[in-house]
């Protein structure tokens, strides 16, 4: 039997505002609305910076890594960059975690400790839509690799109605809707 006499809690984290961080806050997530109306929103070097603090606080937990291809993608960058860190990361490299990405929102809503209320605030989905949203304004078209699979979840989910060889041909991705 397990004495539960001797087990220690670990001390909190206190921010510098005197407020307690919490790891895996057992809090629902917040999500913010996107303020894609704002001029700032399309800045492209303000994206690649908030991208490199998402990623660097990804790579220091990889509680992800089995979700969909681009946090293996972000992982292995990072992995072959010479010093280990996201800094080492070549900026125009953080676009091909951006094609991977399918918003799916399973690791805002399942995997990640760090969404909102947590004071850093790291909505990855969010924040990949605006990367993809910048693609779009720049190149006209979005940038998507053929071969970059669904997250795992999303492959392994049997939606009622849908045909699974009715690629693109009007098959129904969920259900039908009824007539009231």
């Amino acid at each position: 039997m397990v004495s539960l006499s001797n087990h220690v809690s670990p001390a909190p984290t206190f921010n510098g505002k005197g407020n307690i961080m919490r790891e895996g806050n057992l809090q629902a997530p917040t999500r913010h609305p996107i303020d894609w109306k704002n001029p700032d929103f399309y800045d492209e070097a303000s994206c690649e910076k908030e991208l490199e603090r998402i990623f660097d606080i990804c790579h220091g937990c990889r509680r992800c890594v089995s979700l969909c291809n681009a946090f293996p993608m972000l992982f292995d960058l990072i992995d072959e960059a010479g010093d280990l860190e996201t800094a080492g990361v070549p900026k125009e490299k953080f676009w091909k975690v951006v094609d991977q990405c399918y918003l799916c929102d399973v690791c805002y809503m399942t995997k990640c400790p760090y969404v909102p209320p947590h004071e850093w605030n790291l909505d990855f989905p969010h924040t990949m839509l605006r990367a993809k949203a910048i693609q779009y304004r720049v190149d006209g078209h979005l940038r998507l690799d053929s071969d970059r699979g669904a997250c795992r979840e999303c492959r392994e989910q049997e939606w009622p109605g849908a045909s699974r060889d009715a690629k693109g041909a009007g098959g129904s991705s969920g259900p039908r809707a009824a007539r009231i």
